[in-house]
C-alpha cells in the first residue's frame, strides 16, 4: 500500500524502494508478485523507458507465464513508440508473433502493429493487417481491438489509399 501511495503522489523512486523491499521481505509470495509486477510502470510513469524495459524484461524471465509476456511486450511495445523507435517495437511485436499465441494474444499484437504501421502513413500494410483482424473471431480484447474499432481503421486506410469507395 505505501508503495502505492508514493506512485499515486508522483513519489516513483521512493514507490521502487519500497516495491524492492517487500520483494526481498516476503519472497515466494503474491506480495513479491505484485511489487514486481508494480516496478516496470513506475519507471515508465517517471519516463524512465530504459529501466521501465529493463525491469519489464527481468519481469518476463522471472515469471516464465505467457500471460505476463504478452502484456509485458504489449507495454515495452508503448514505451519503444514513446521514445520513437518504431523499428524496435516492429521485431518485439513480430518475435511475440513467432512465439504462437492464442487468438486473443495474436489480435493484440497484430493490431497494435497495424496502428503502428497507419501511424507510419503505411496504409497498404497497414490495410493488409486490418484485414486479418476482421476475419479473427475475438470479440473485444483487453487492450486490443473491436471489430467496430477494426473497421474504422480500415476504412481509414482505404480512405488515406485514395479508395474511397471502398472505404
Amino acid at each position: 500500500e505505501l508503495g502505492r501511495t508514493y506512485f499515486q503522489r508522483g513519489r516513483y523512486n521512493d514507490a521502487v524502494s519500497v516495491y524492492r523491499a517487500t520483494i526481498e521481505r516476503f519472497p515466494g509470495t503474491d506480495w513479491e508478485r505484485k511489487a514486481d509486477e508494480q516496478i516496470p510502470p513506475t519507471y515508465w510513469r517517471n519516463l524512465d523507458y530504459p529501466r521501465a524495459i529493463a525491469a519489464y524484461e527481468t519481469l518476463i524471465e522471472k515469471y516464465d507465464e505467457s500471460e505476463v509476456y504478452y502484456s509485458a511486450v504489449r507495454d515495452i511495445v508503448d514505451i519503444l513508440r514513446s521514445m520513437g523507435n518504431v523499428e524496435e517495437a516492429h521485431r518485439q511485436i513480430d518475435q511475440a508473433l513467432a512465439t504462437s499465441p492464442g487468438v486473443r494474444d495474436r489480435a493484440v499484437m497484430t493490431f497494435t502493429k497495424a496502428k503502428i504501421h497507419f501511424g507510419e502513413g503505411l496504409y497498404r500494410e497497414a490495410l493488409e493487417l486490418f484485414g486479418q483482424l476482421r476475419t479473427m473471431r475475438t470479440g473485444r480484447t483487453p487492450n486490443g481491438t473491436d471489430q467496430t474499432e477494426t473497421r474504422y481503421f480500415e476504412a481509414a486506410s482505404l480512405e488515406r489509399l485514395g479508395r474511397t469507395e471502398e472505404a
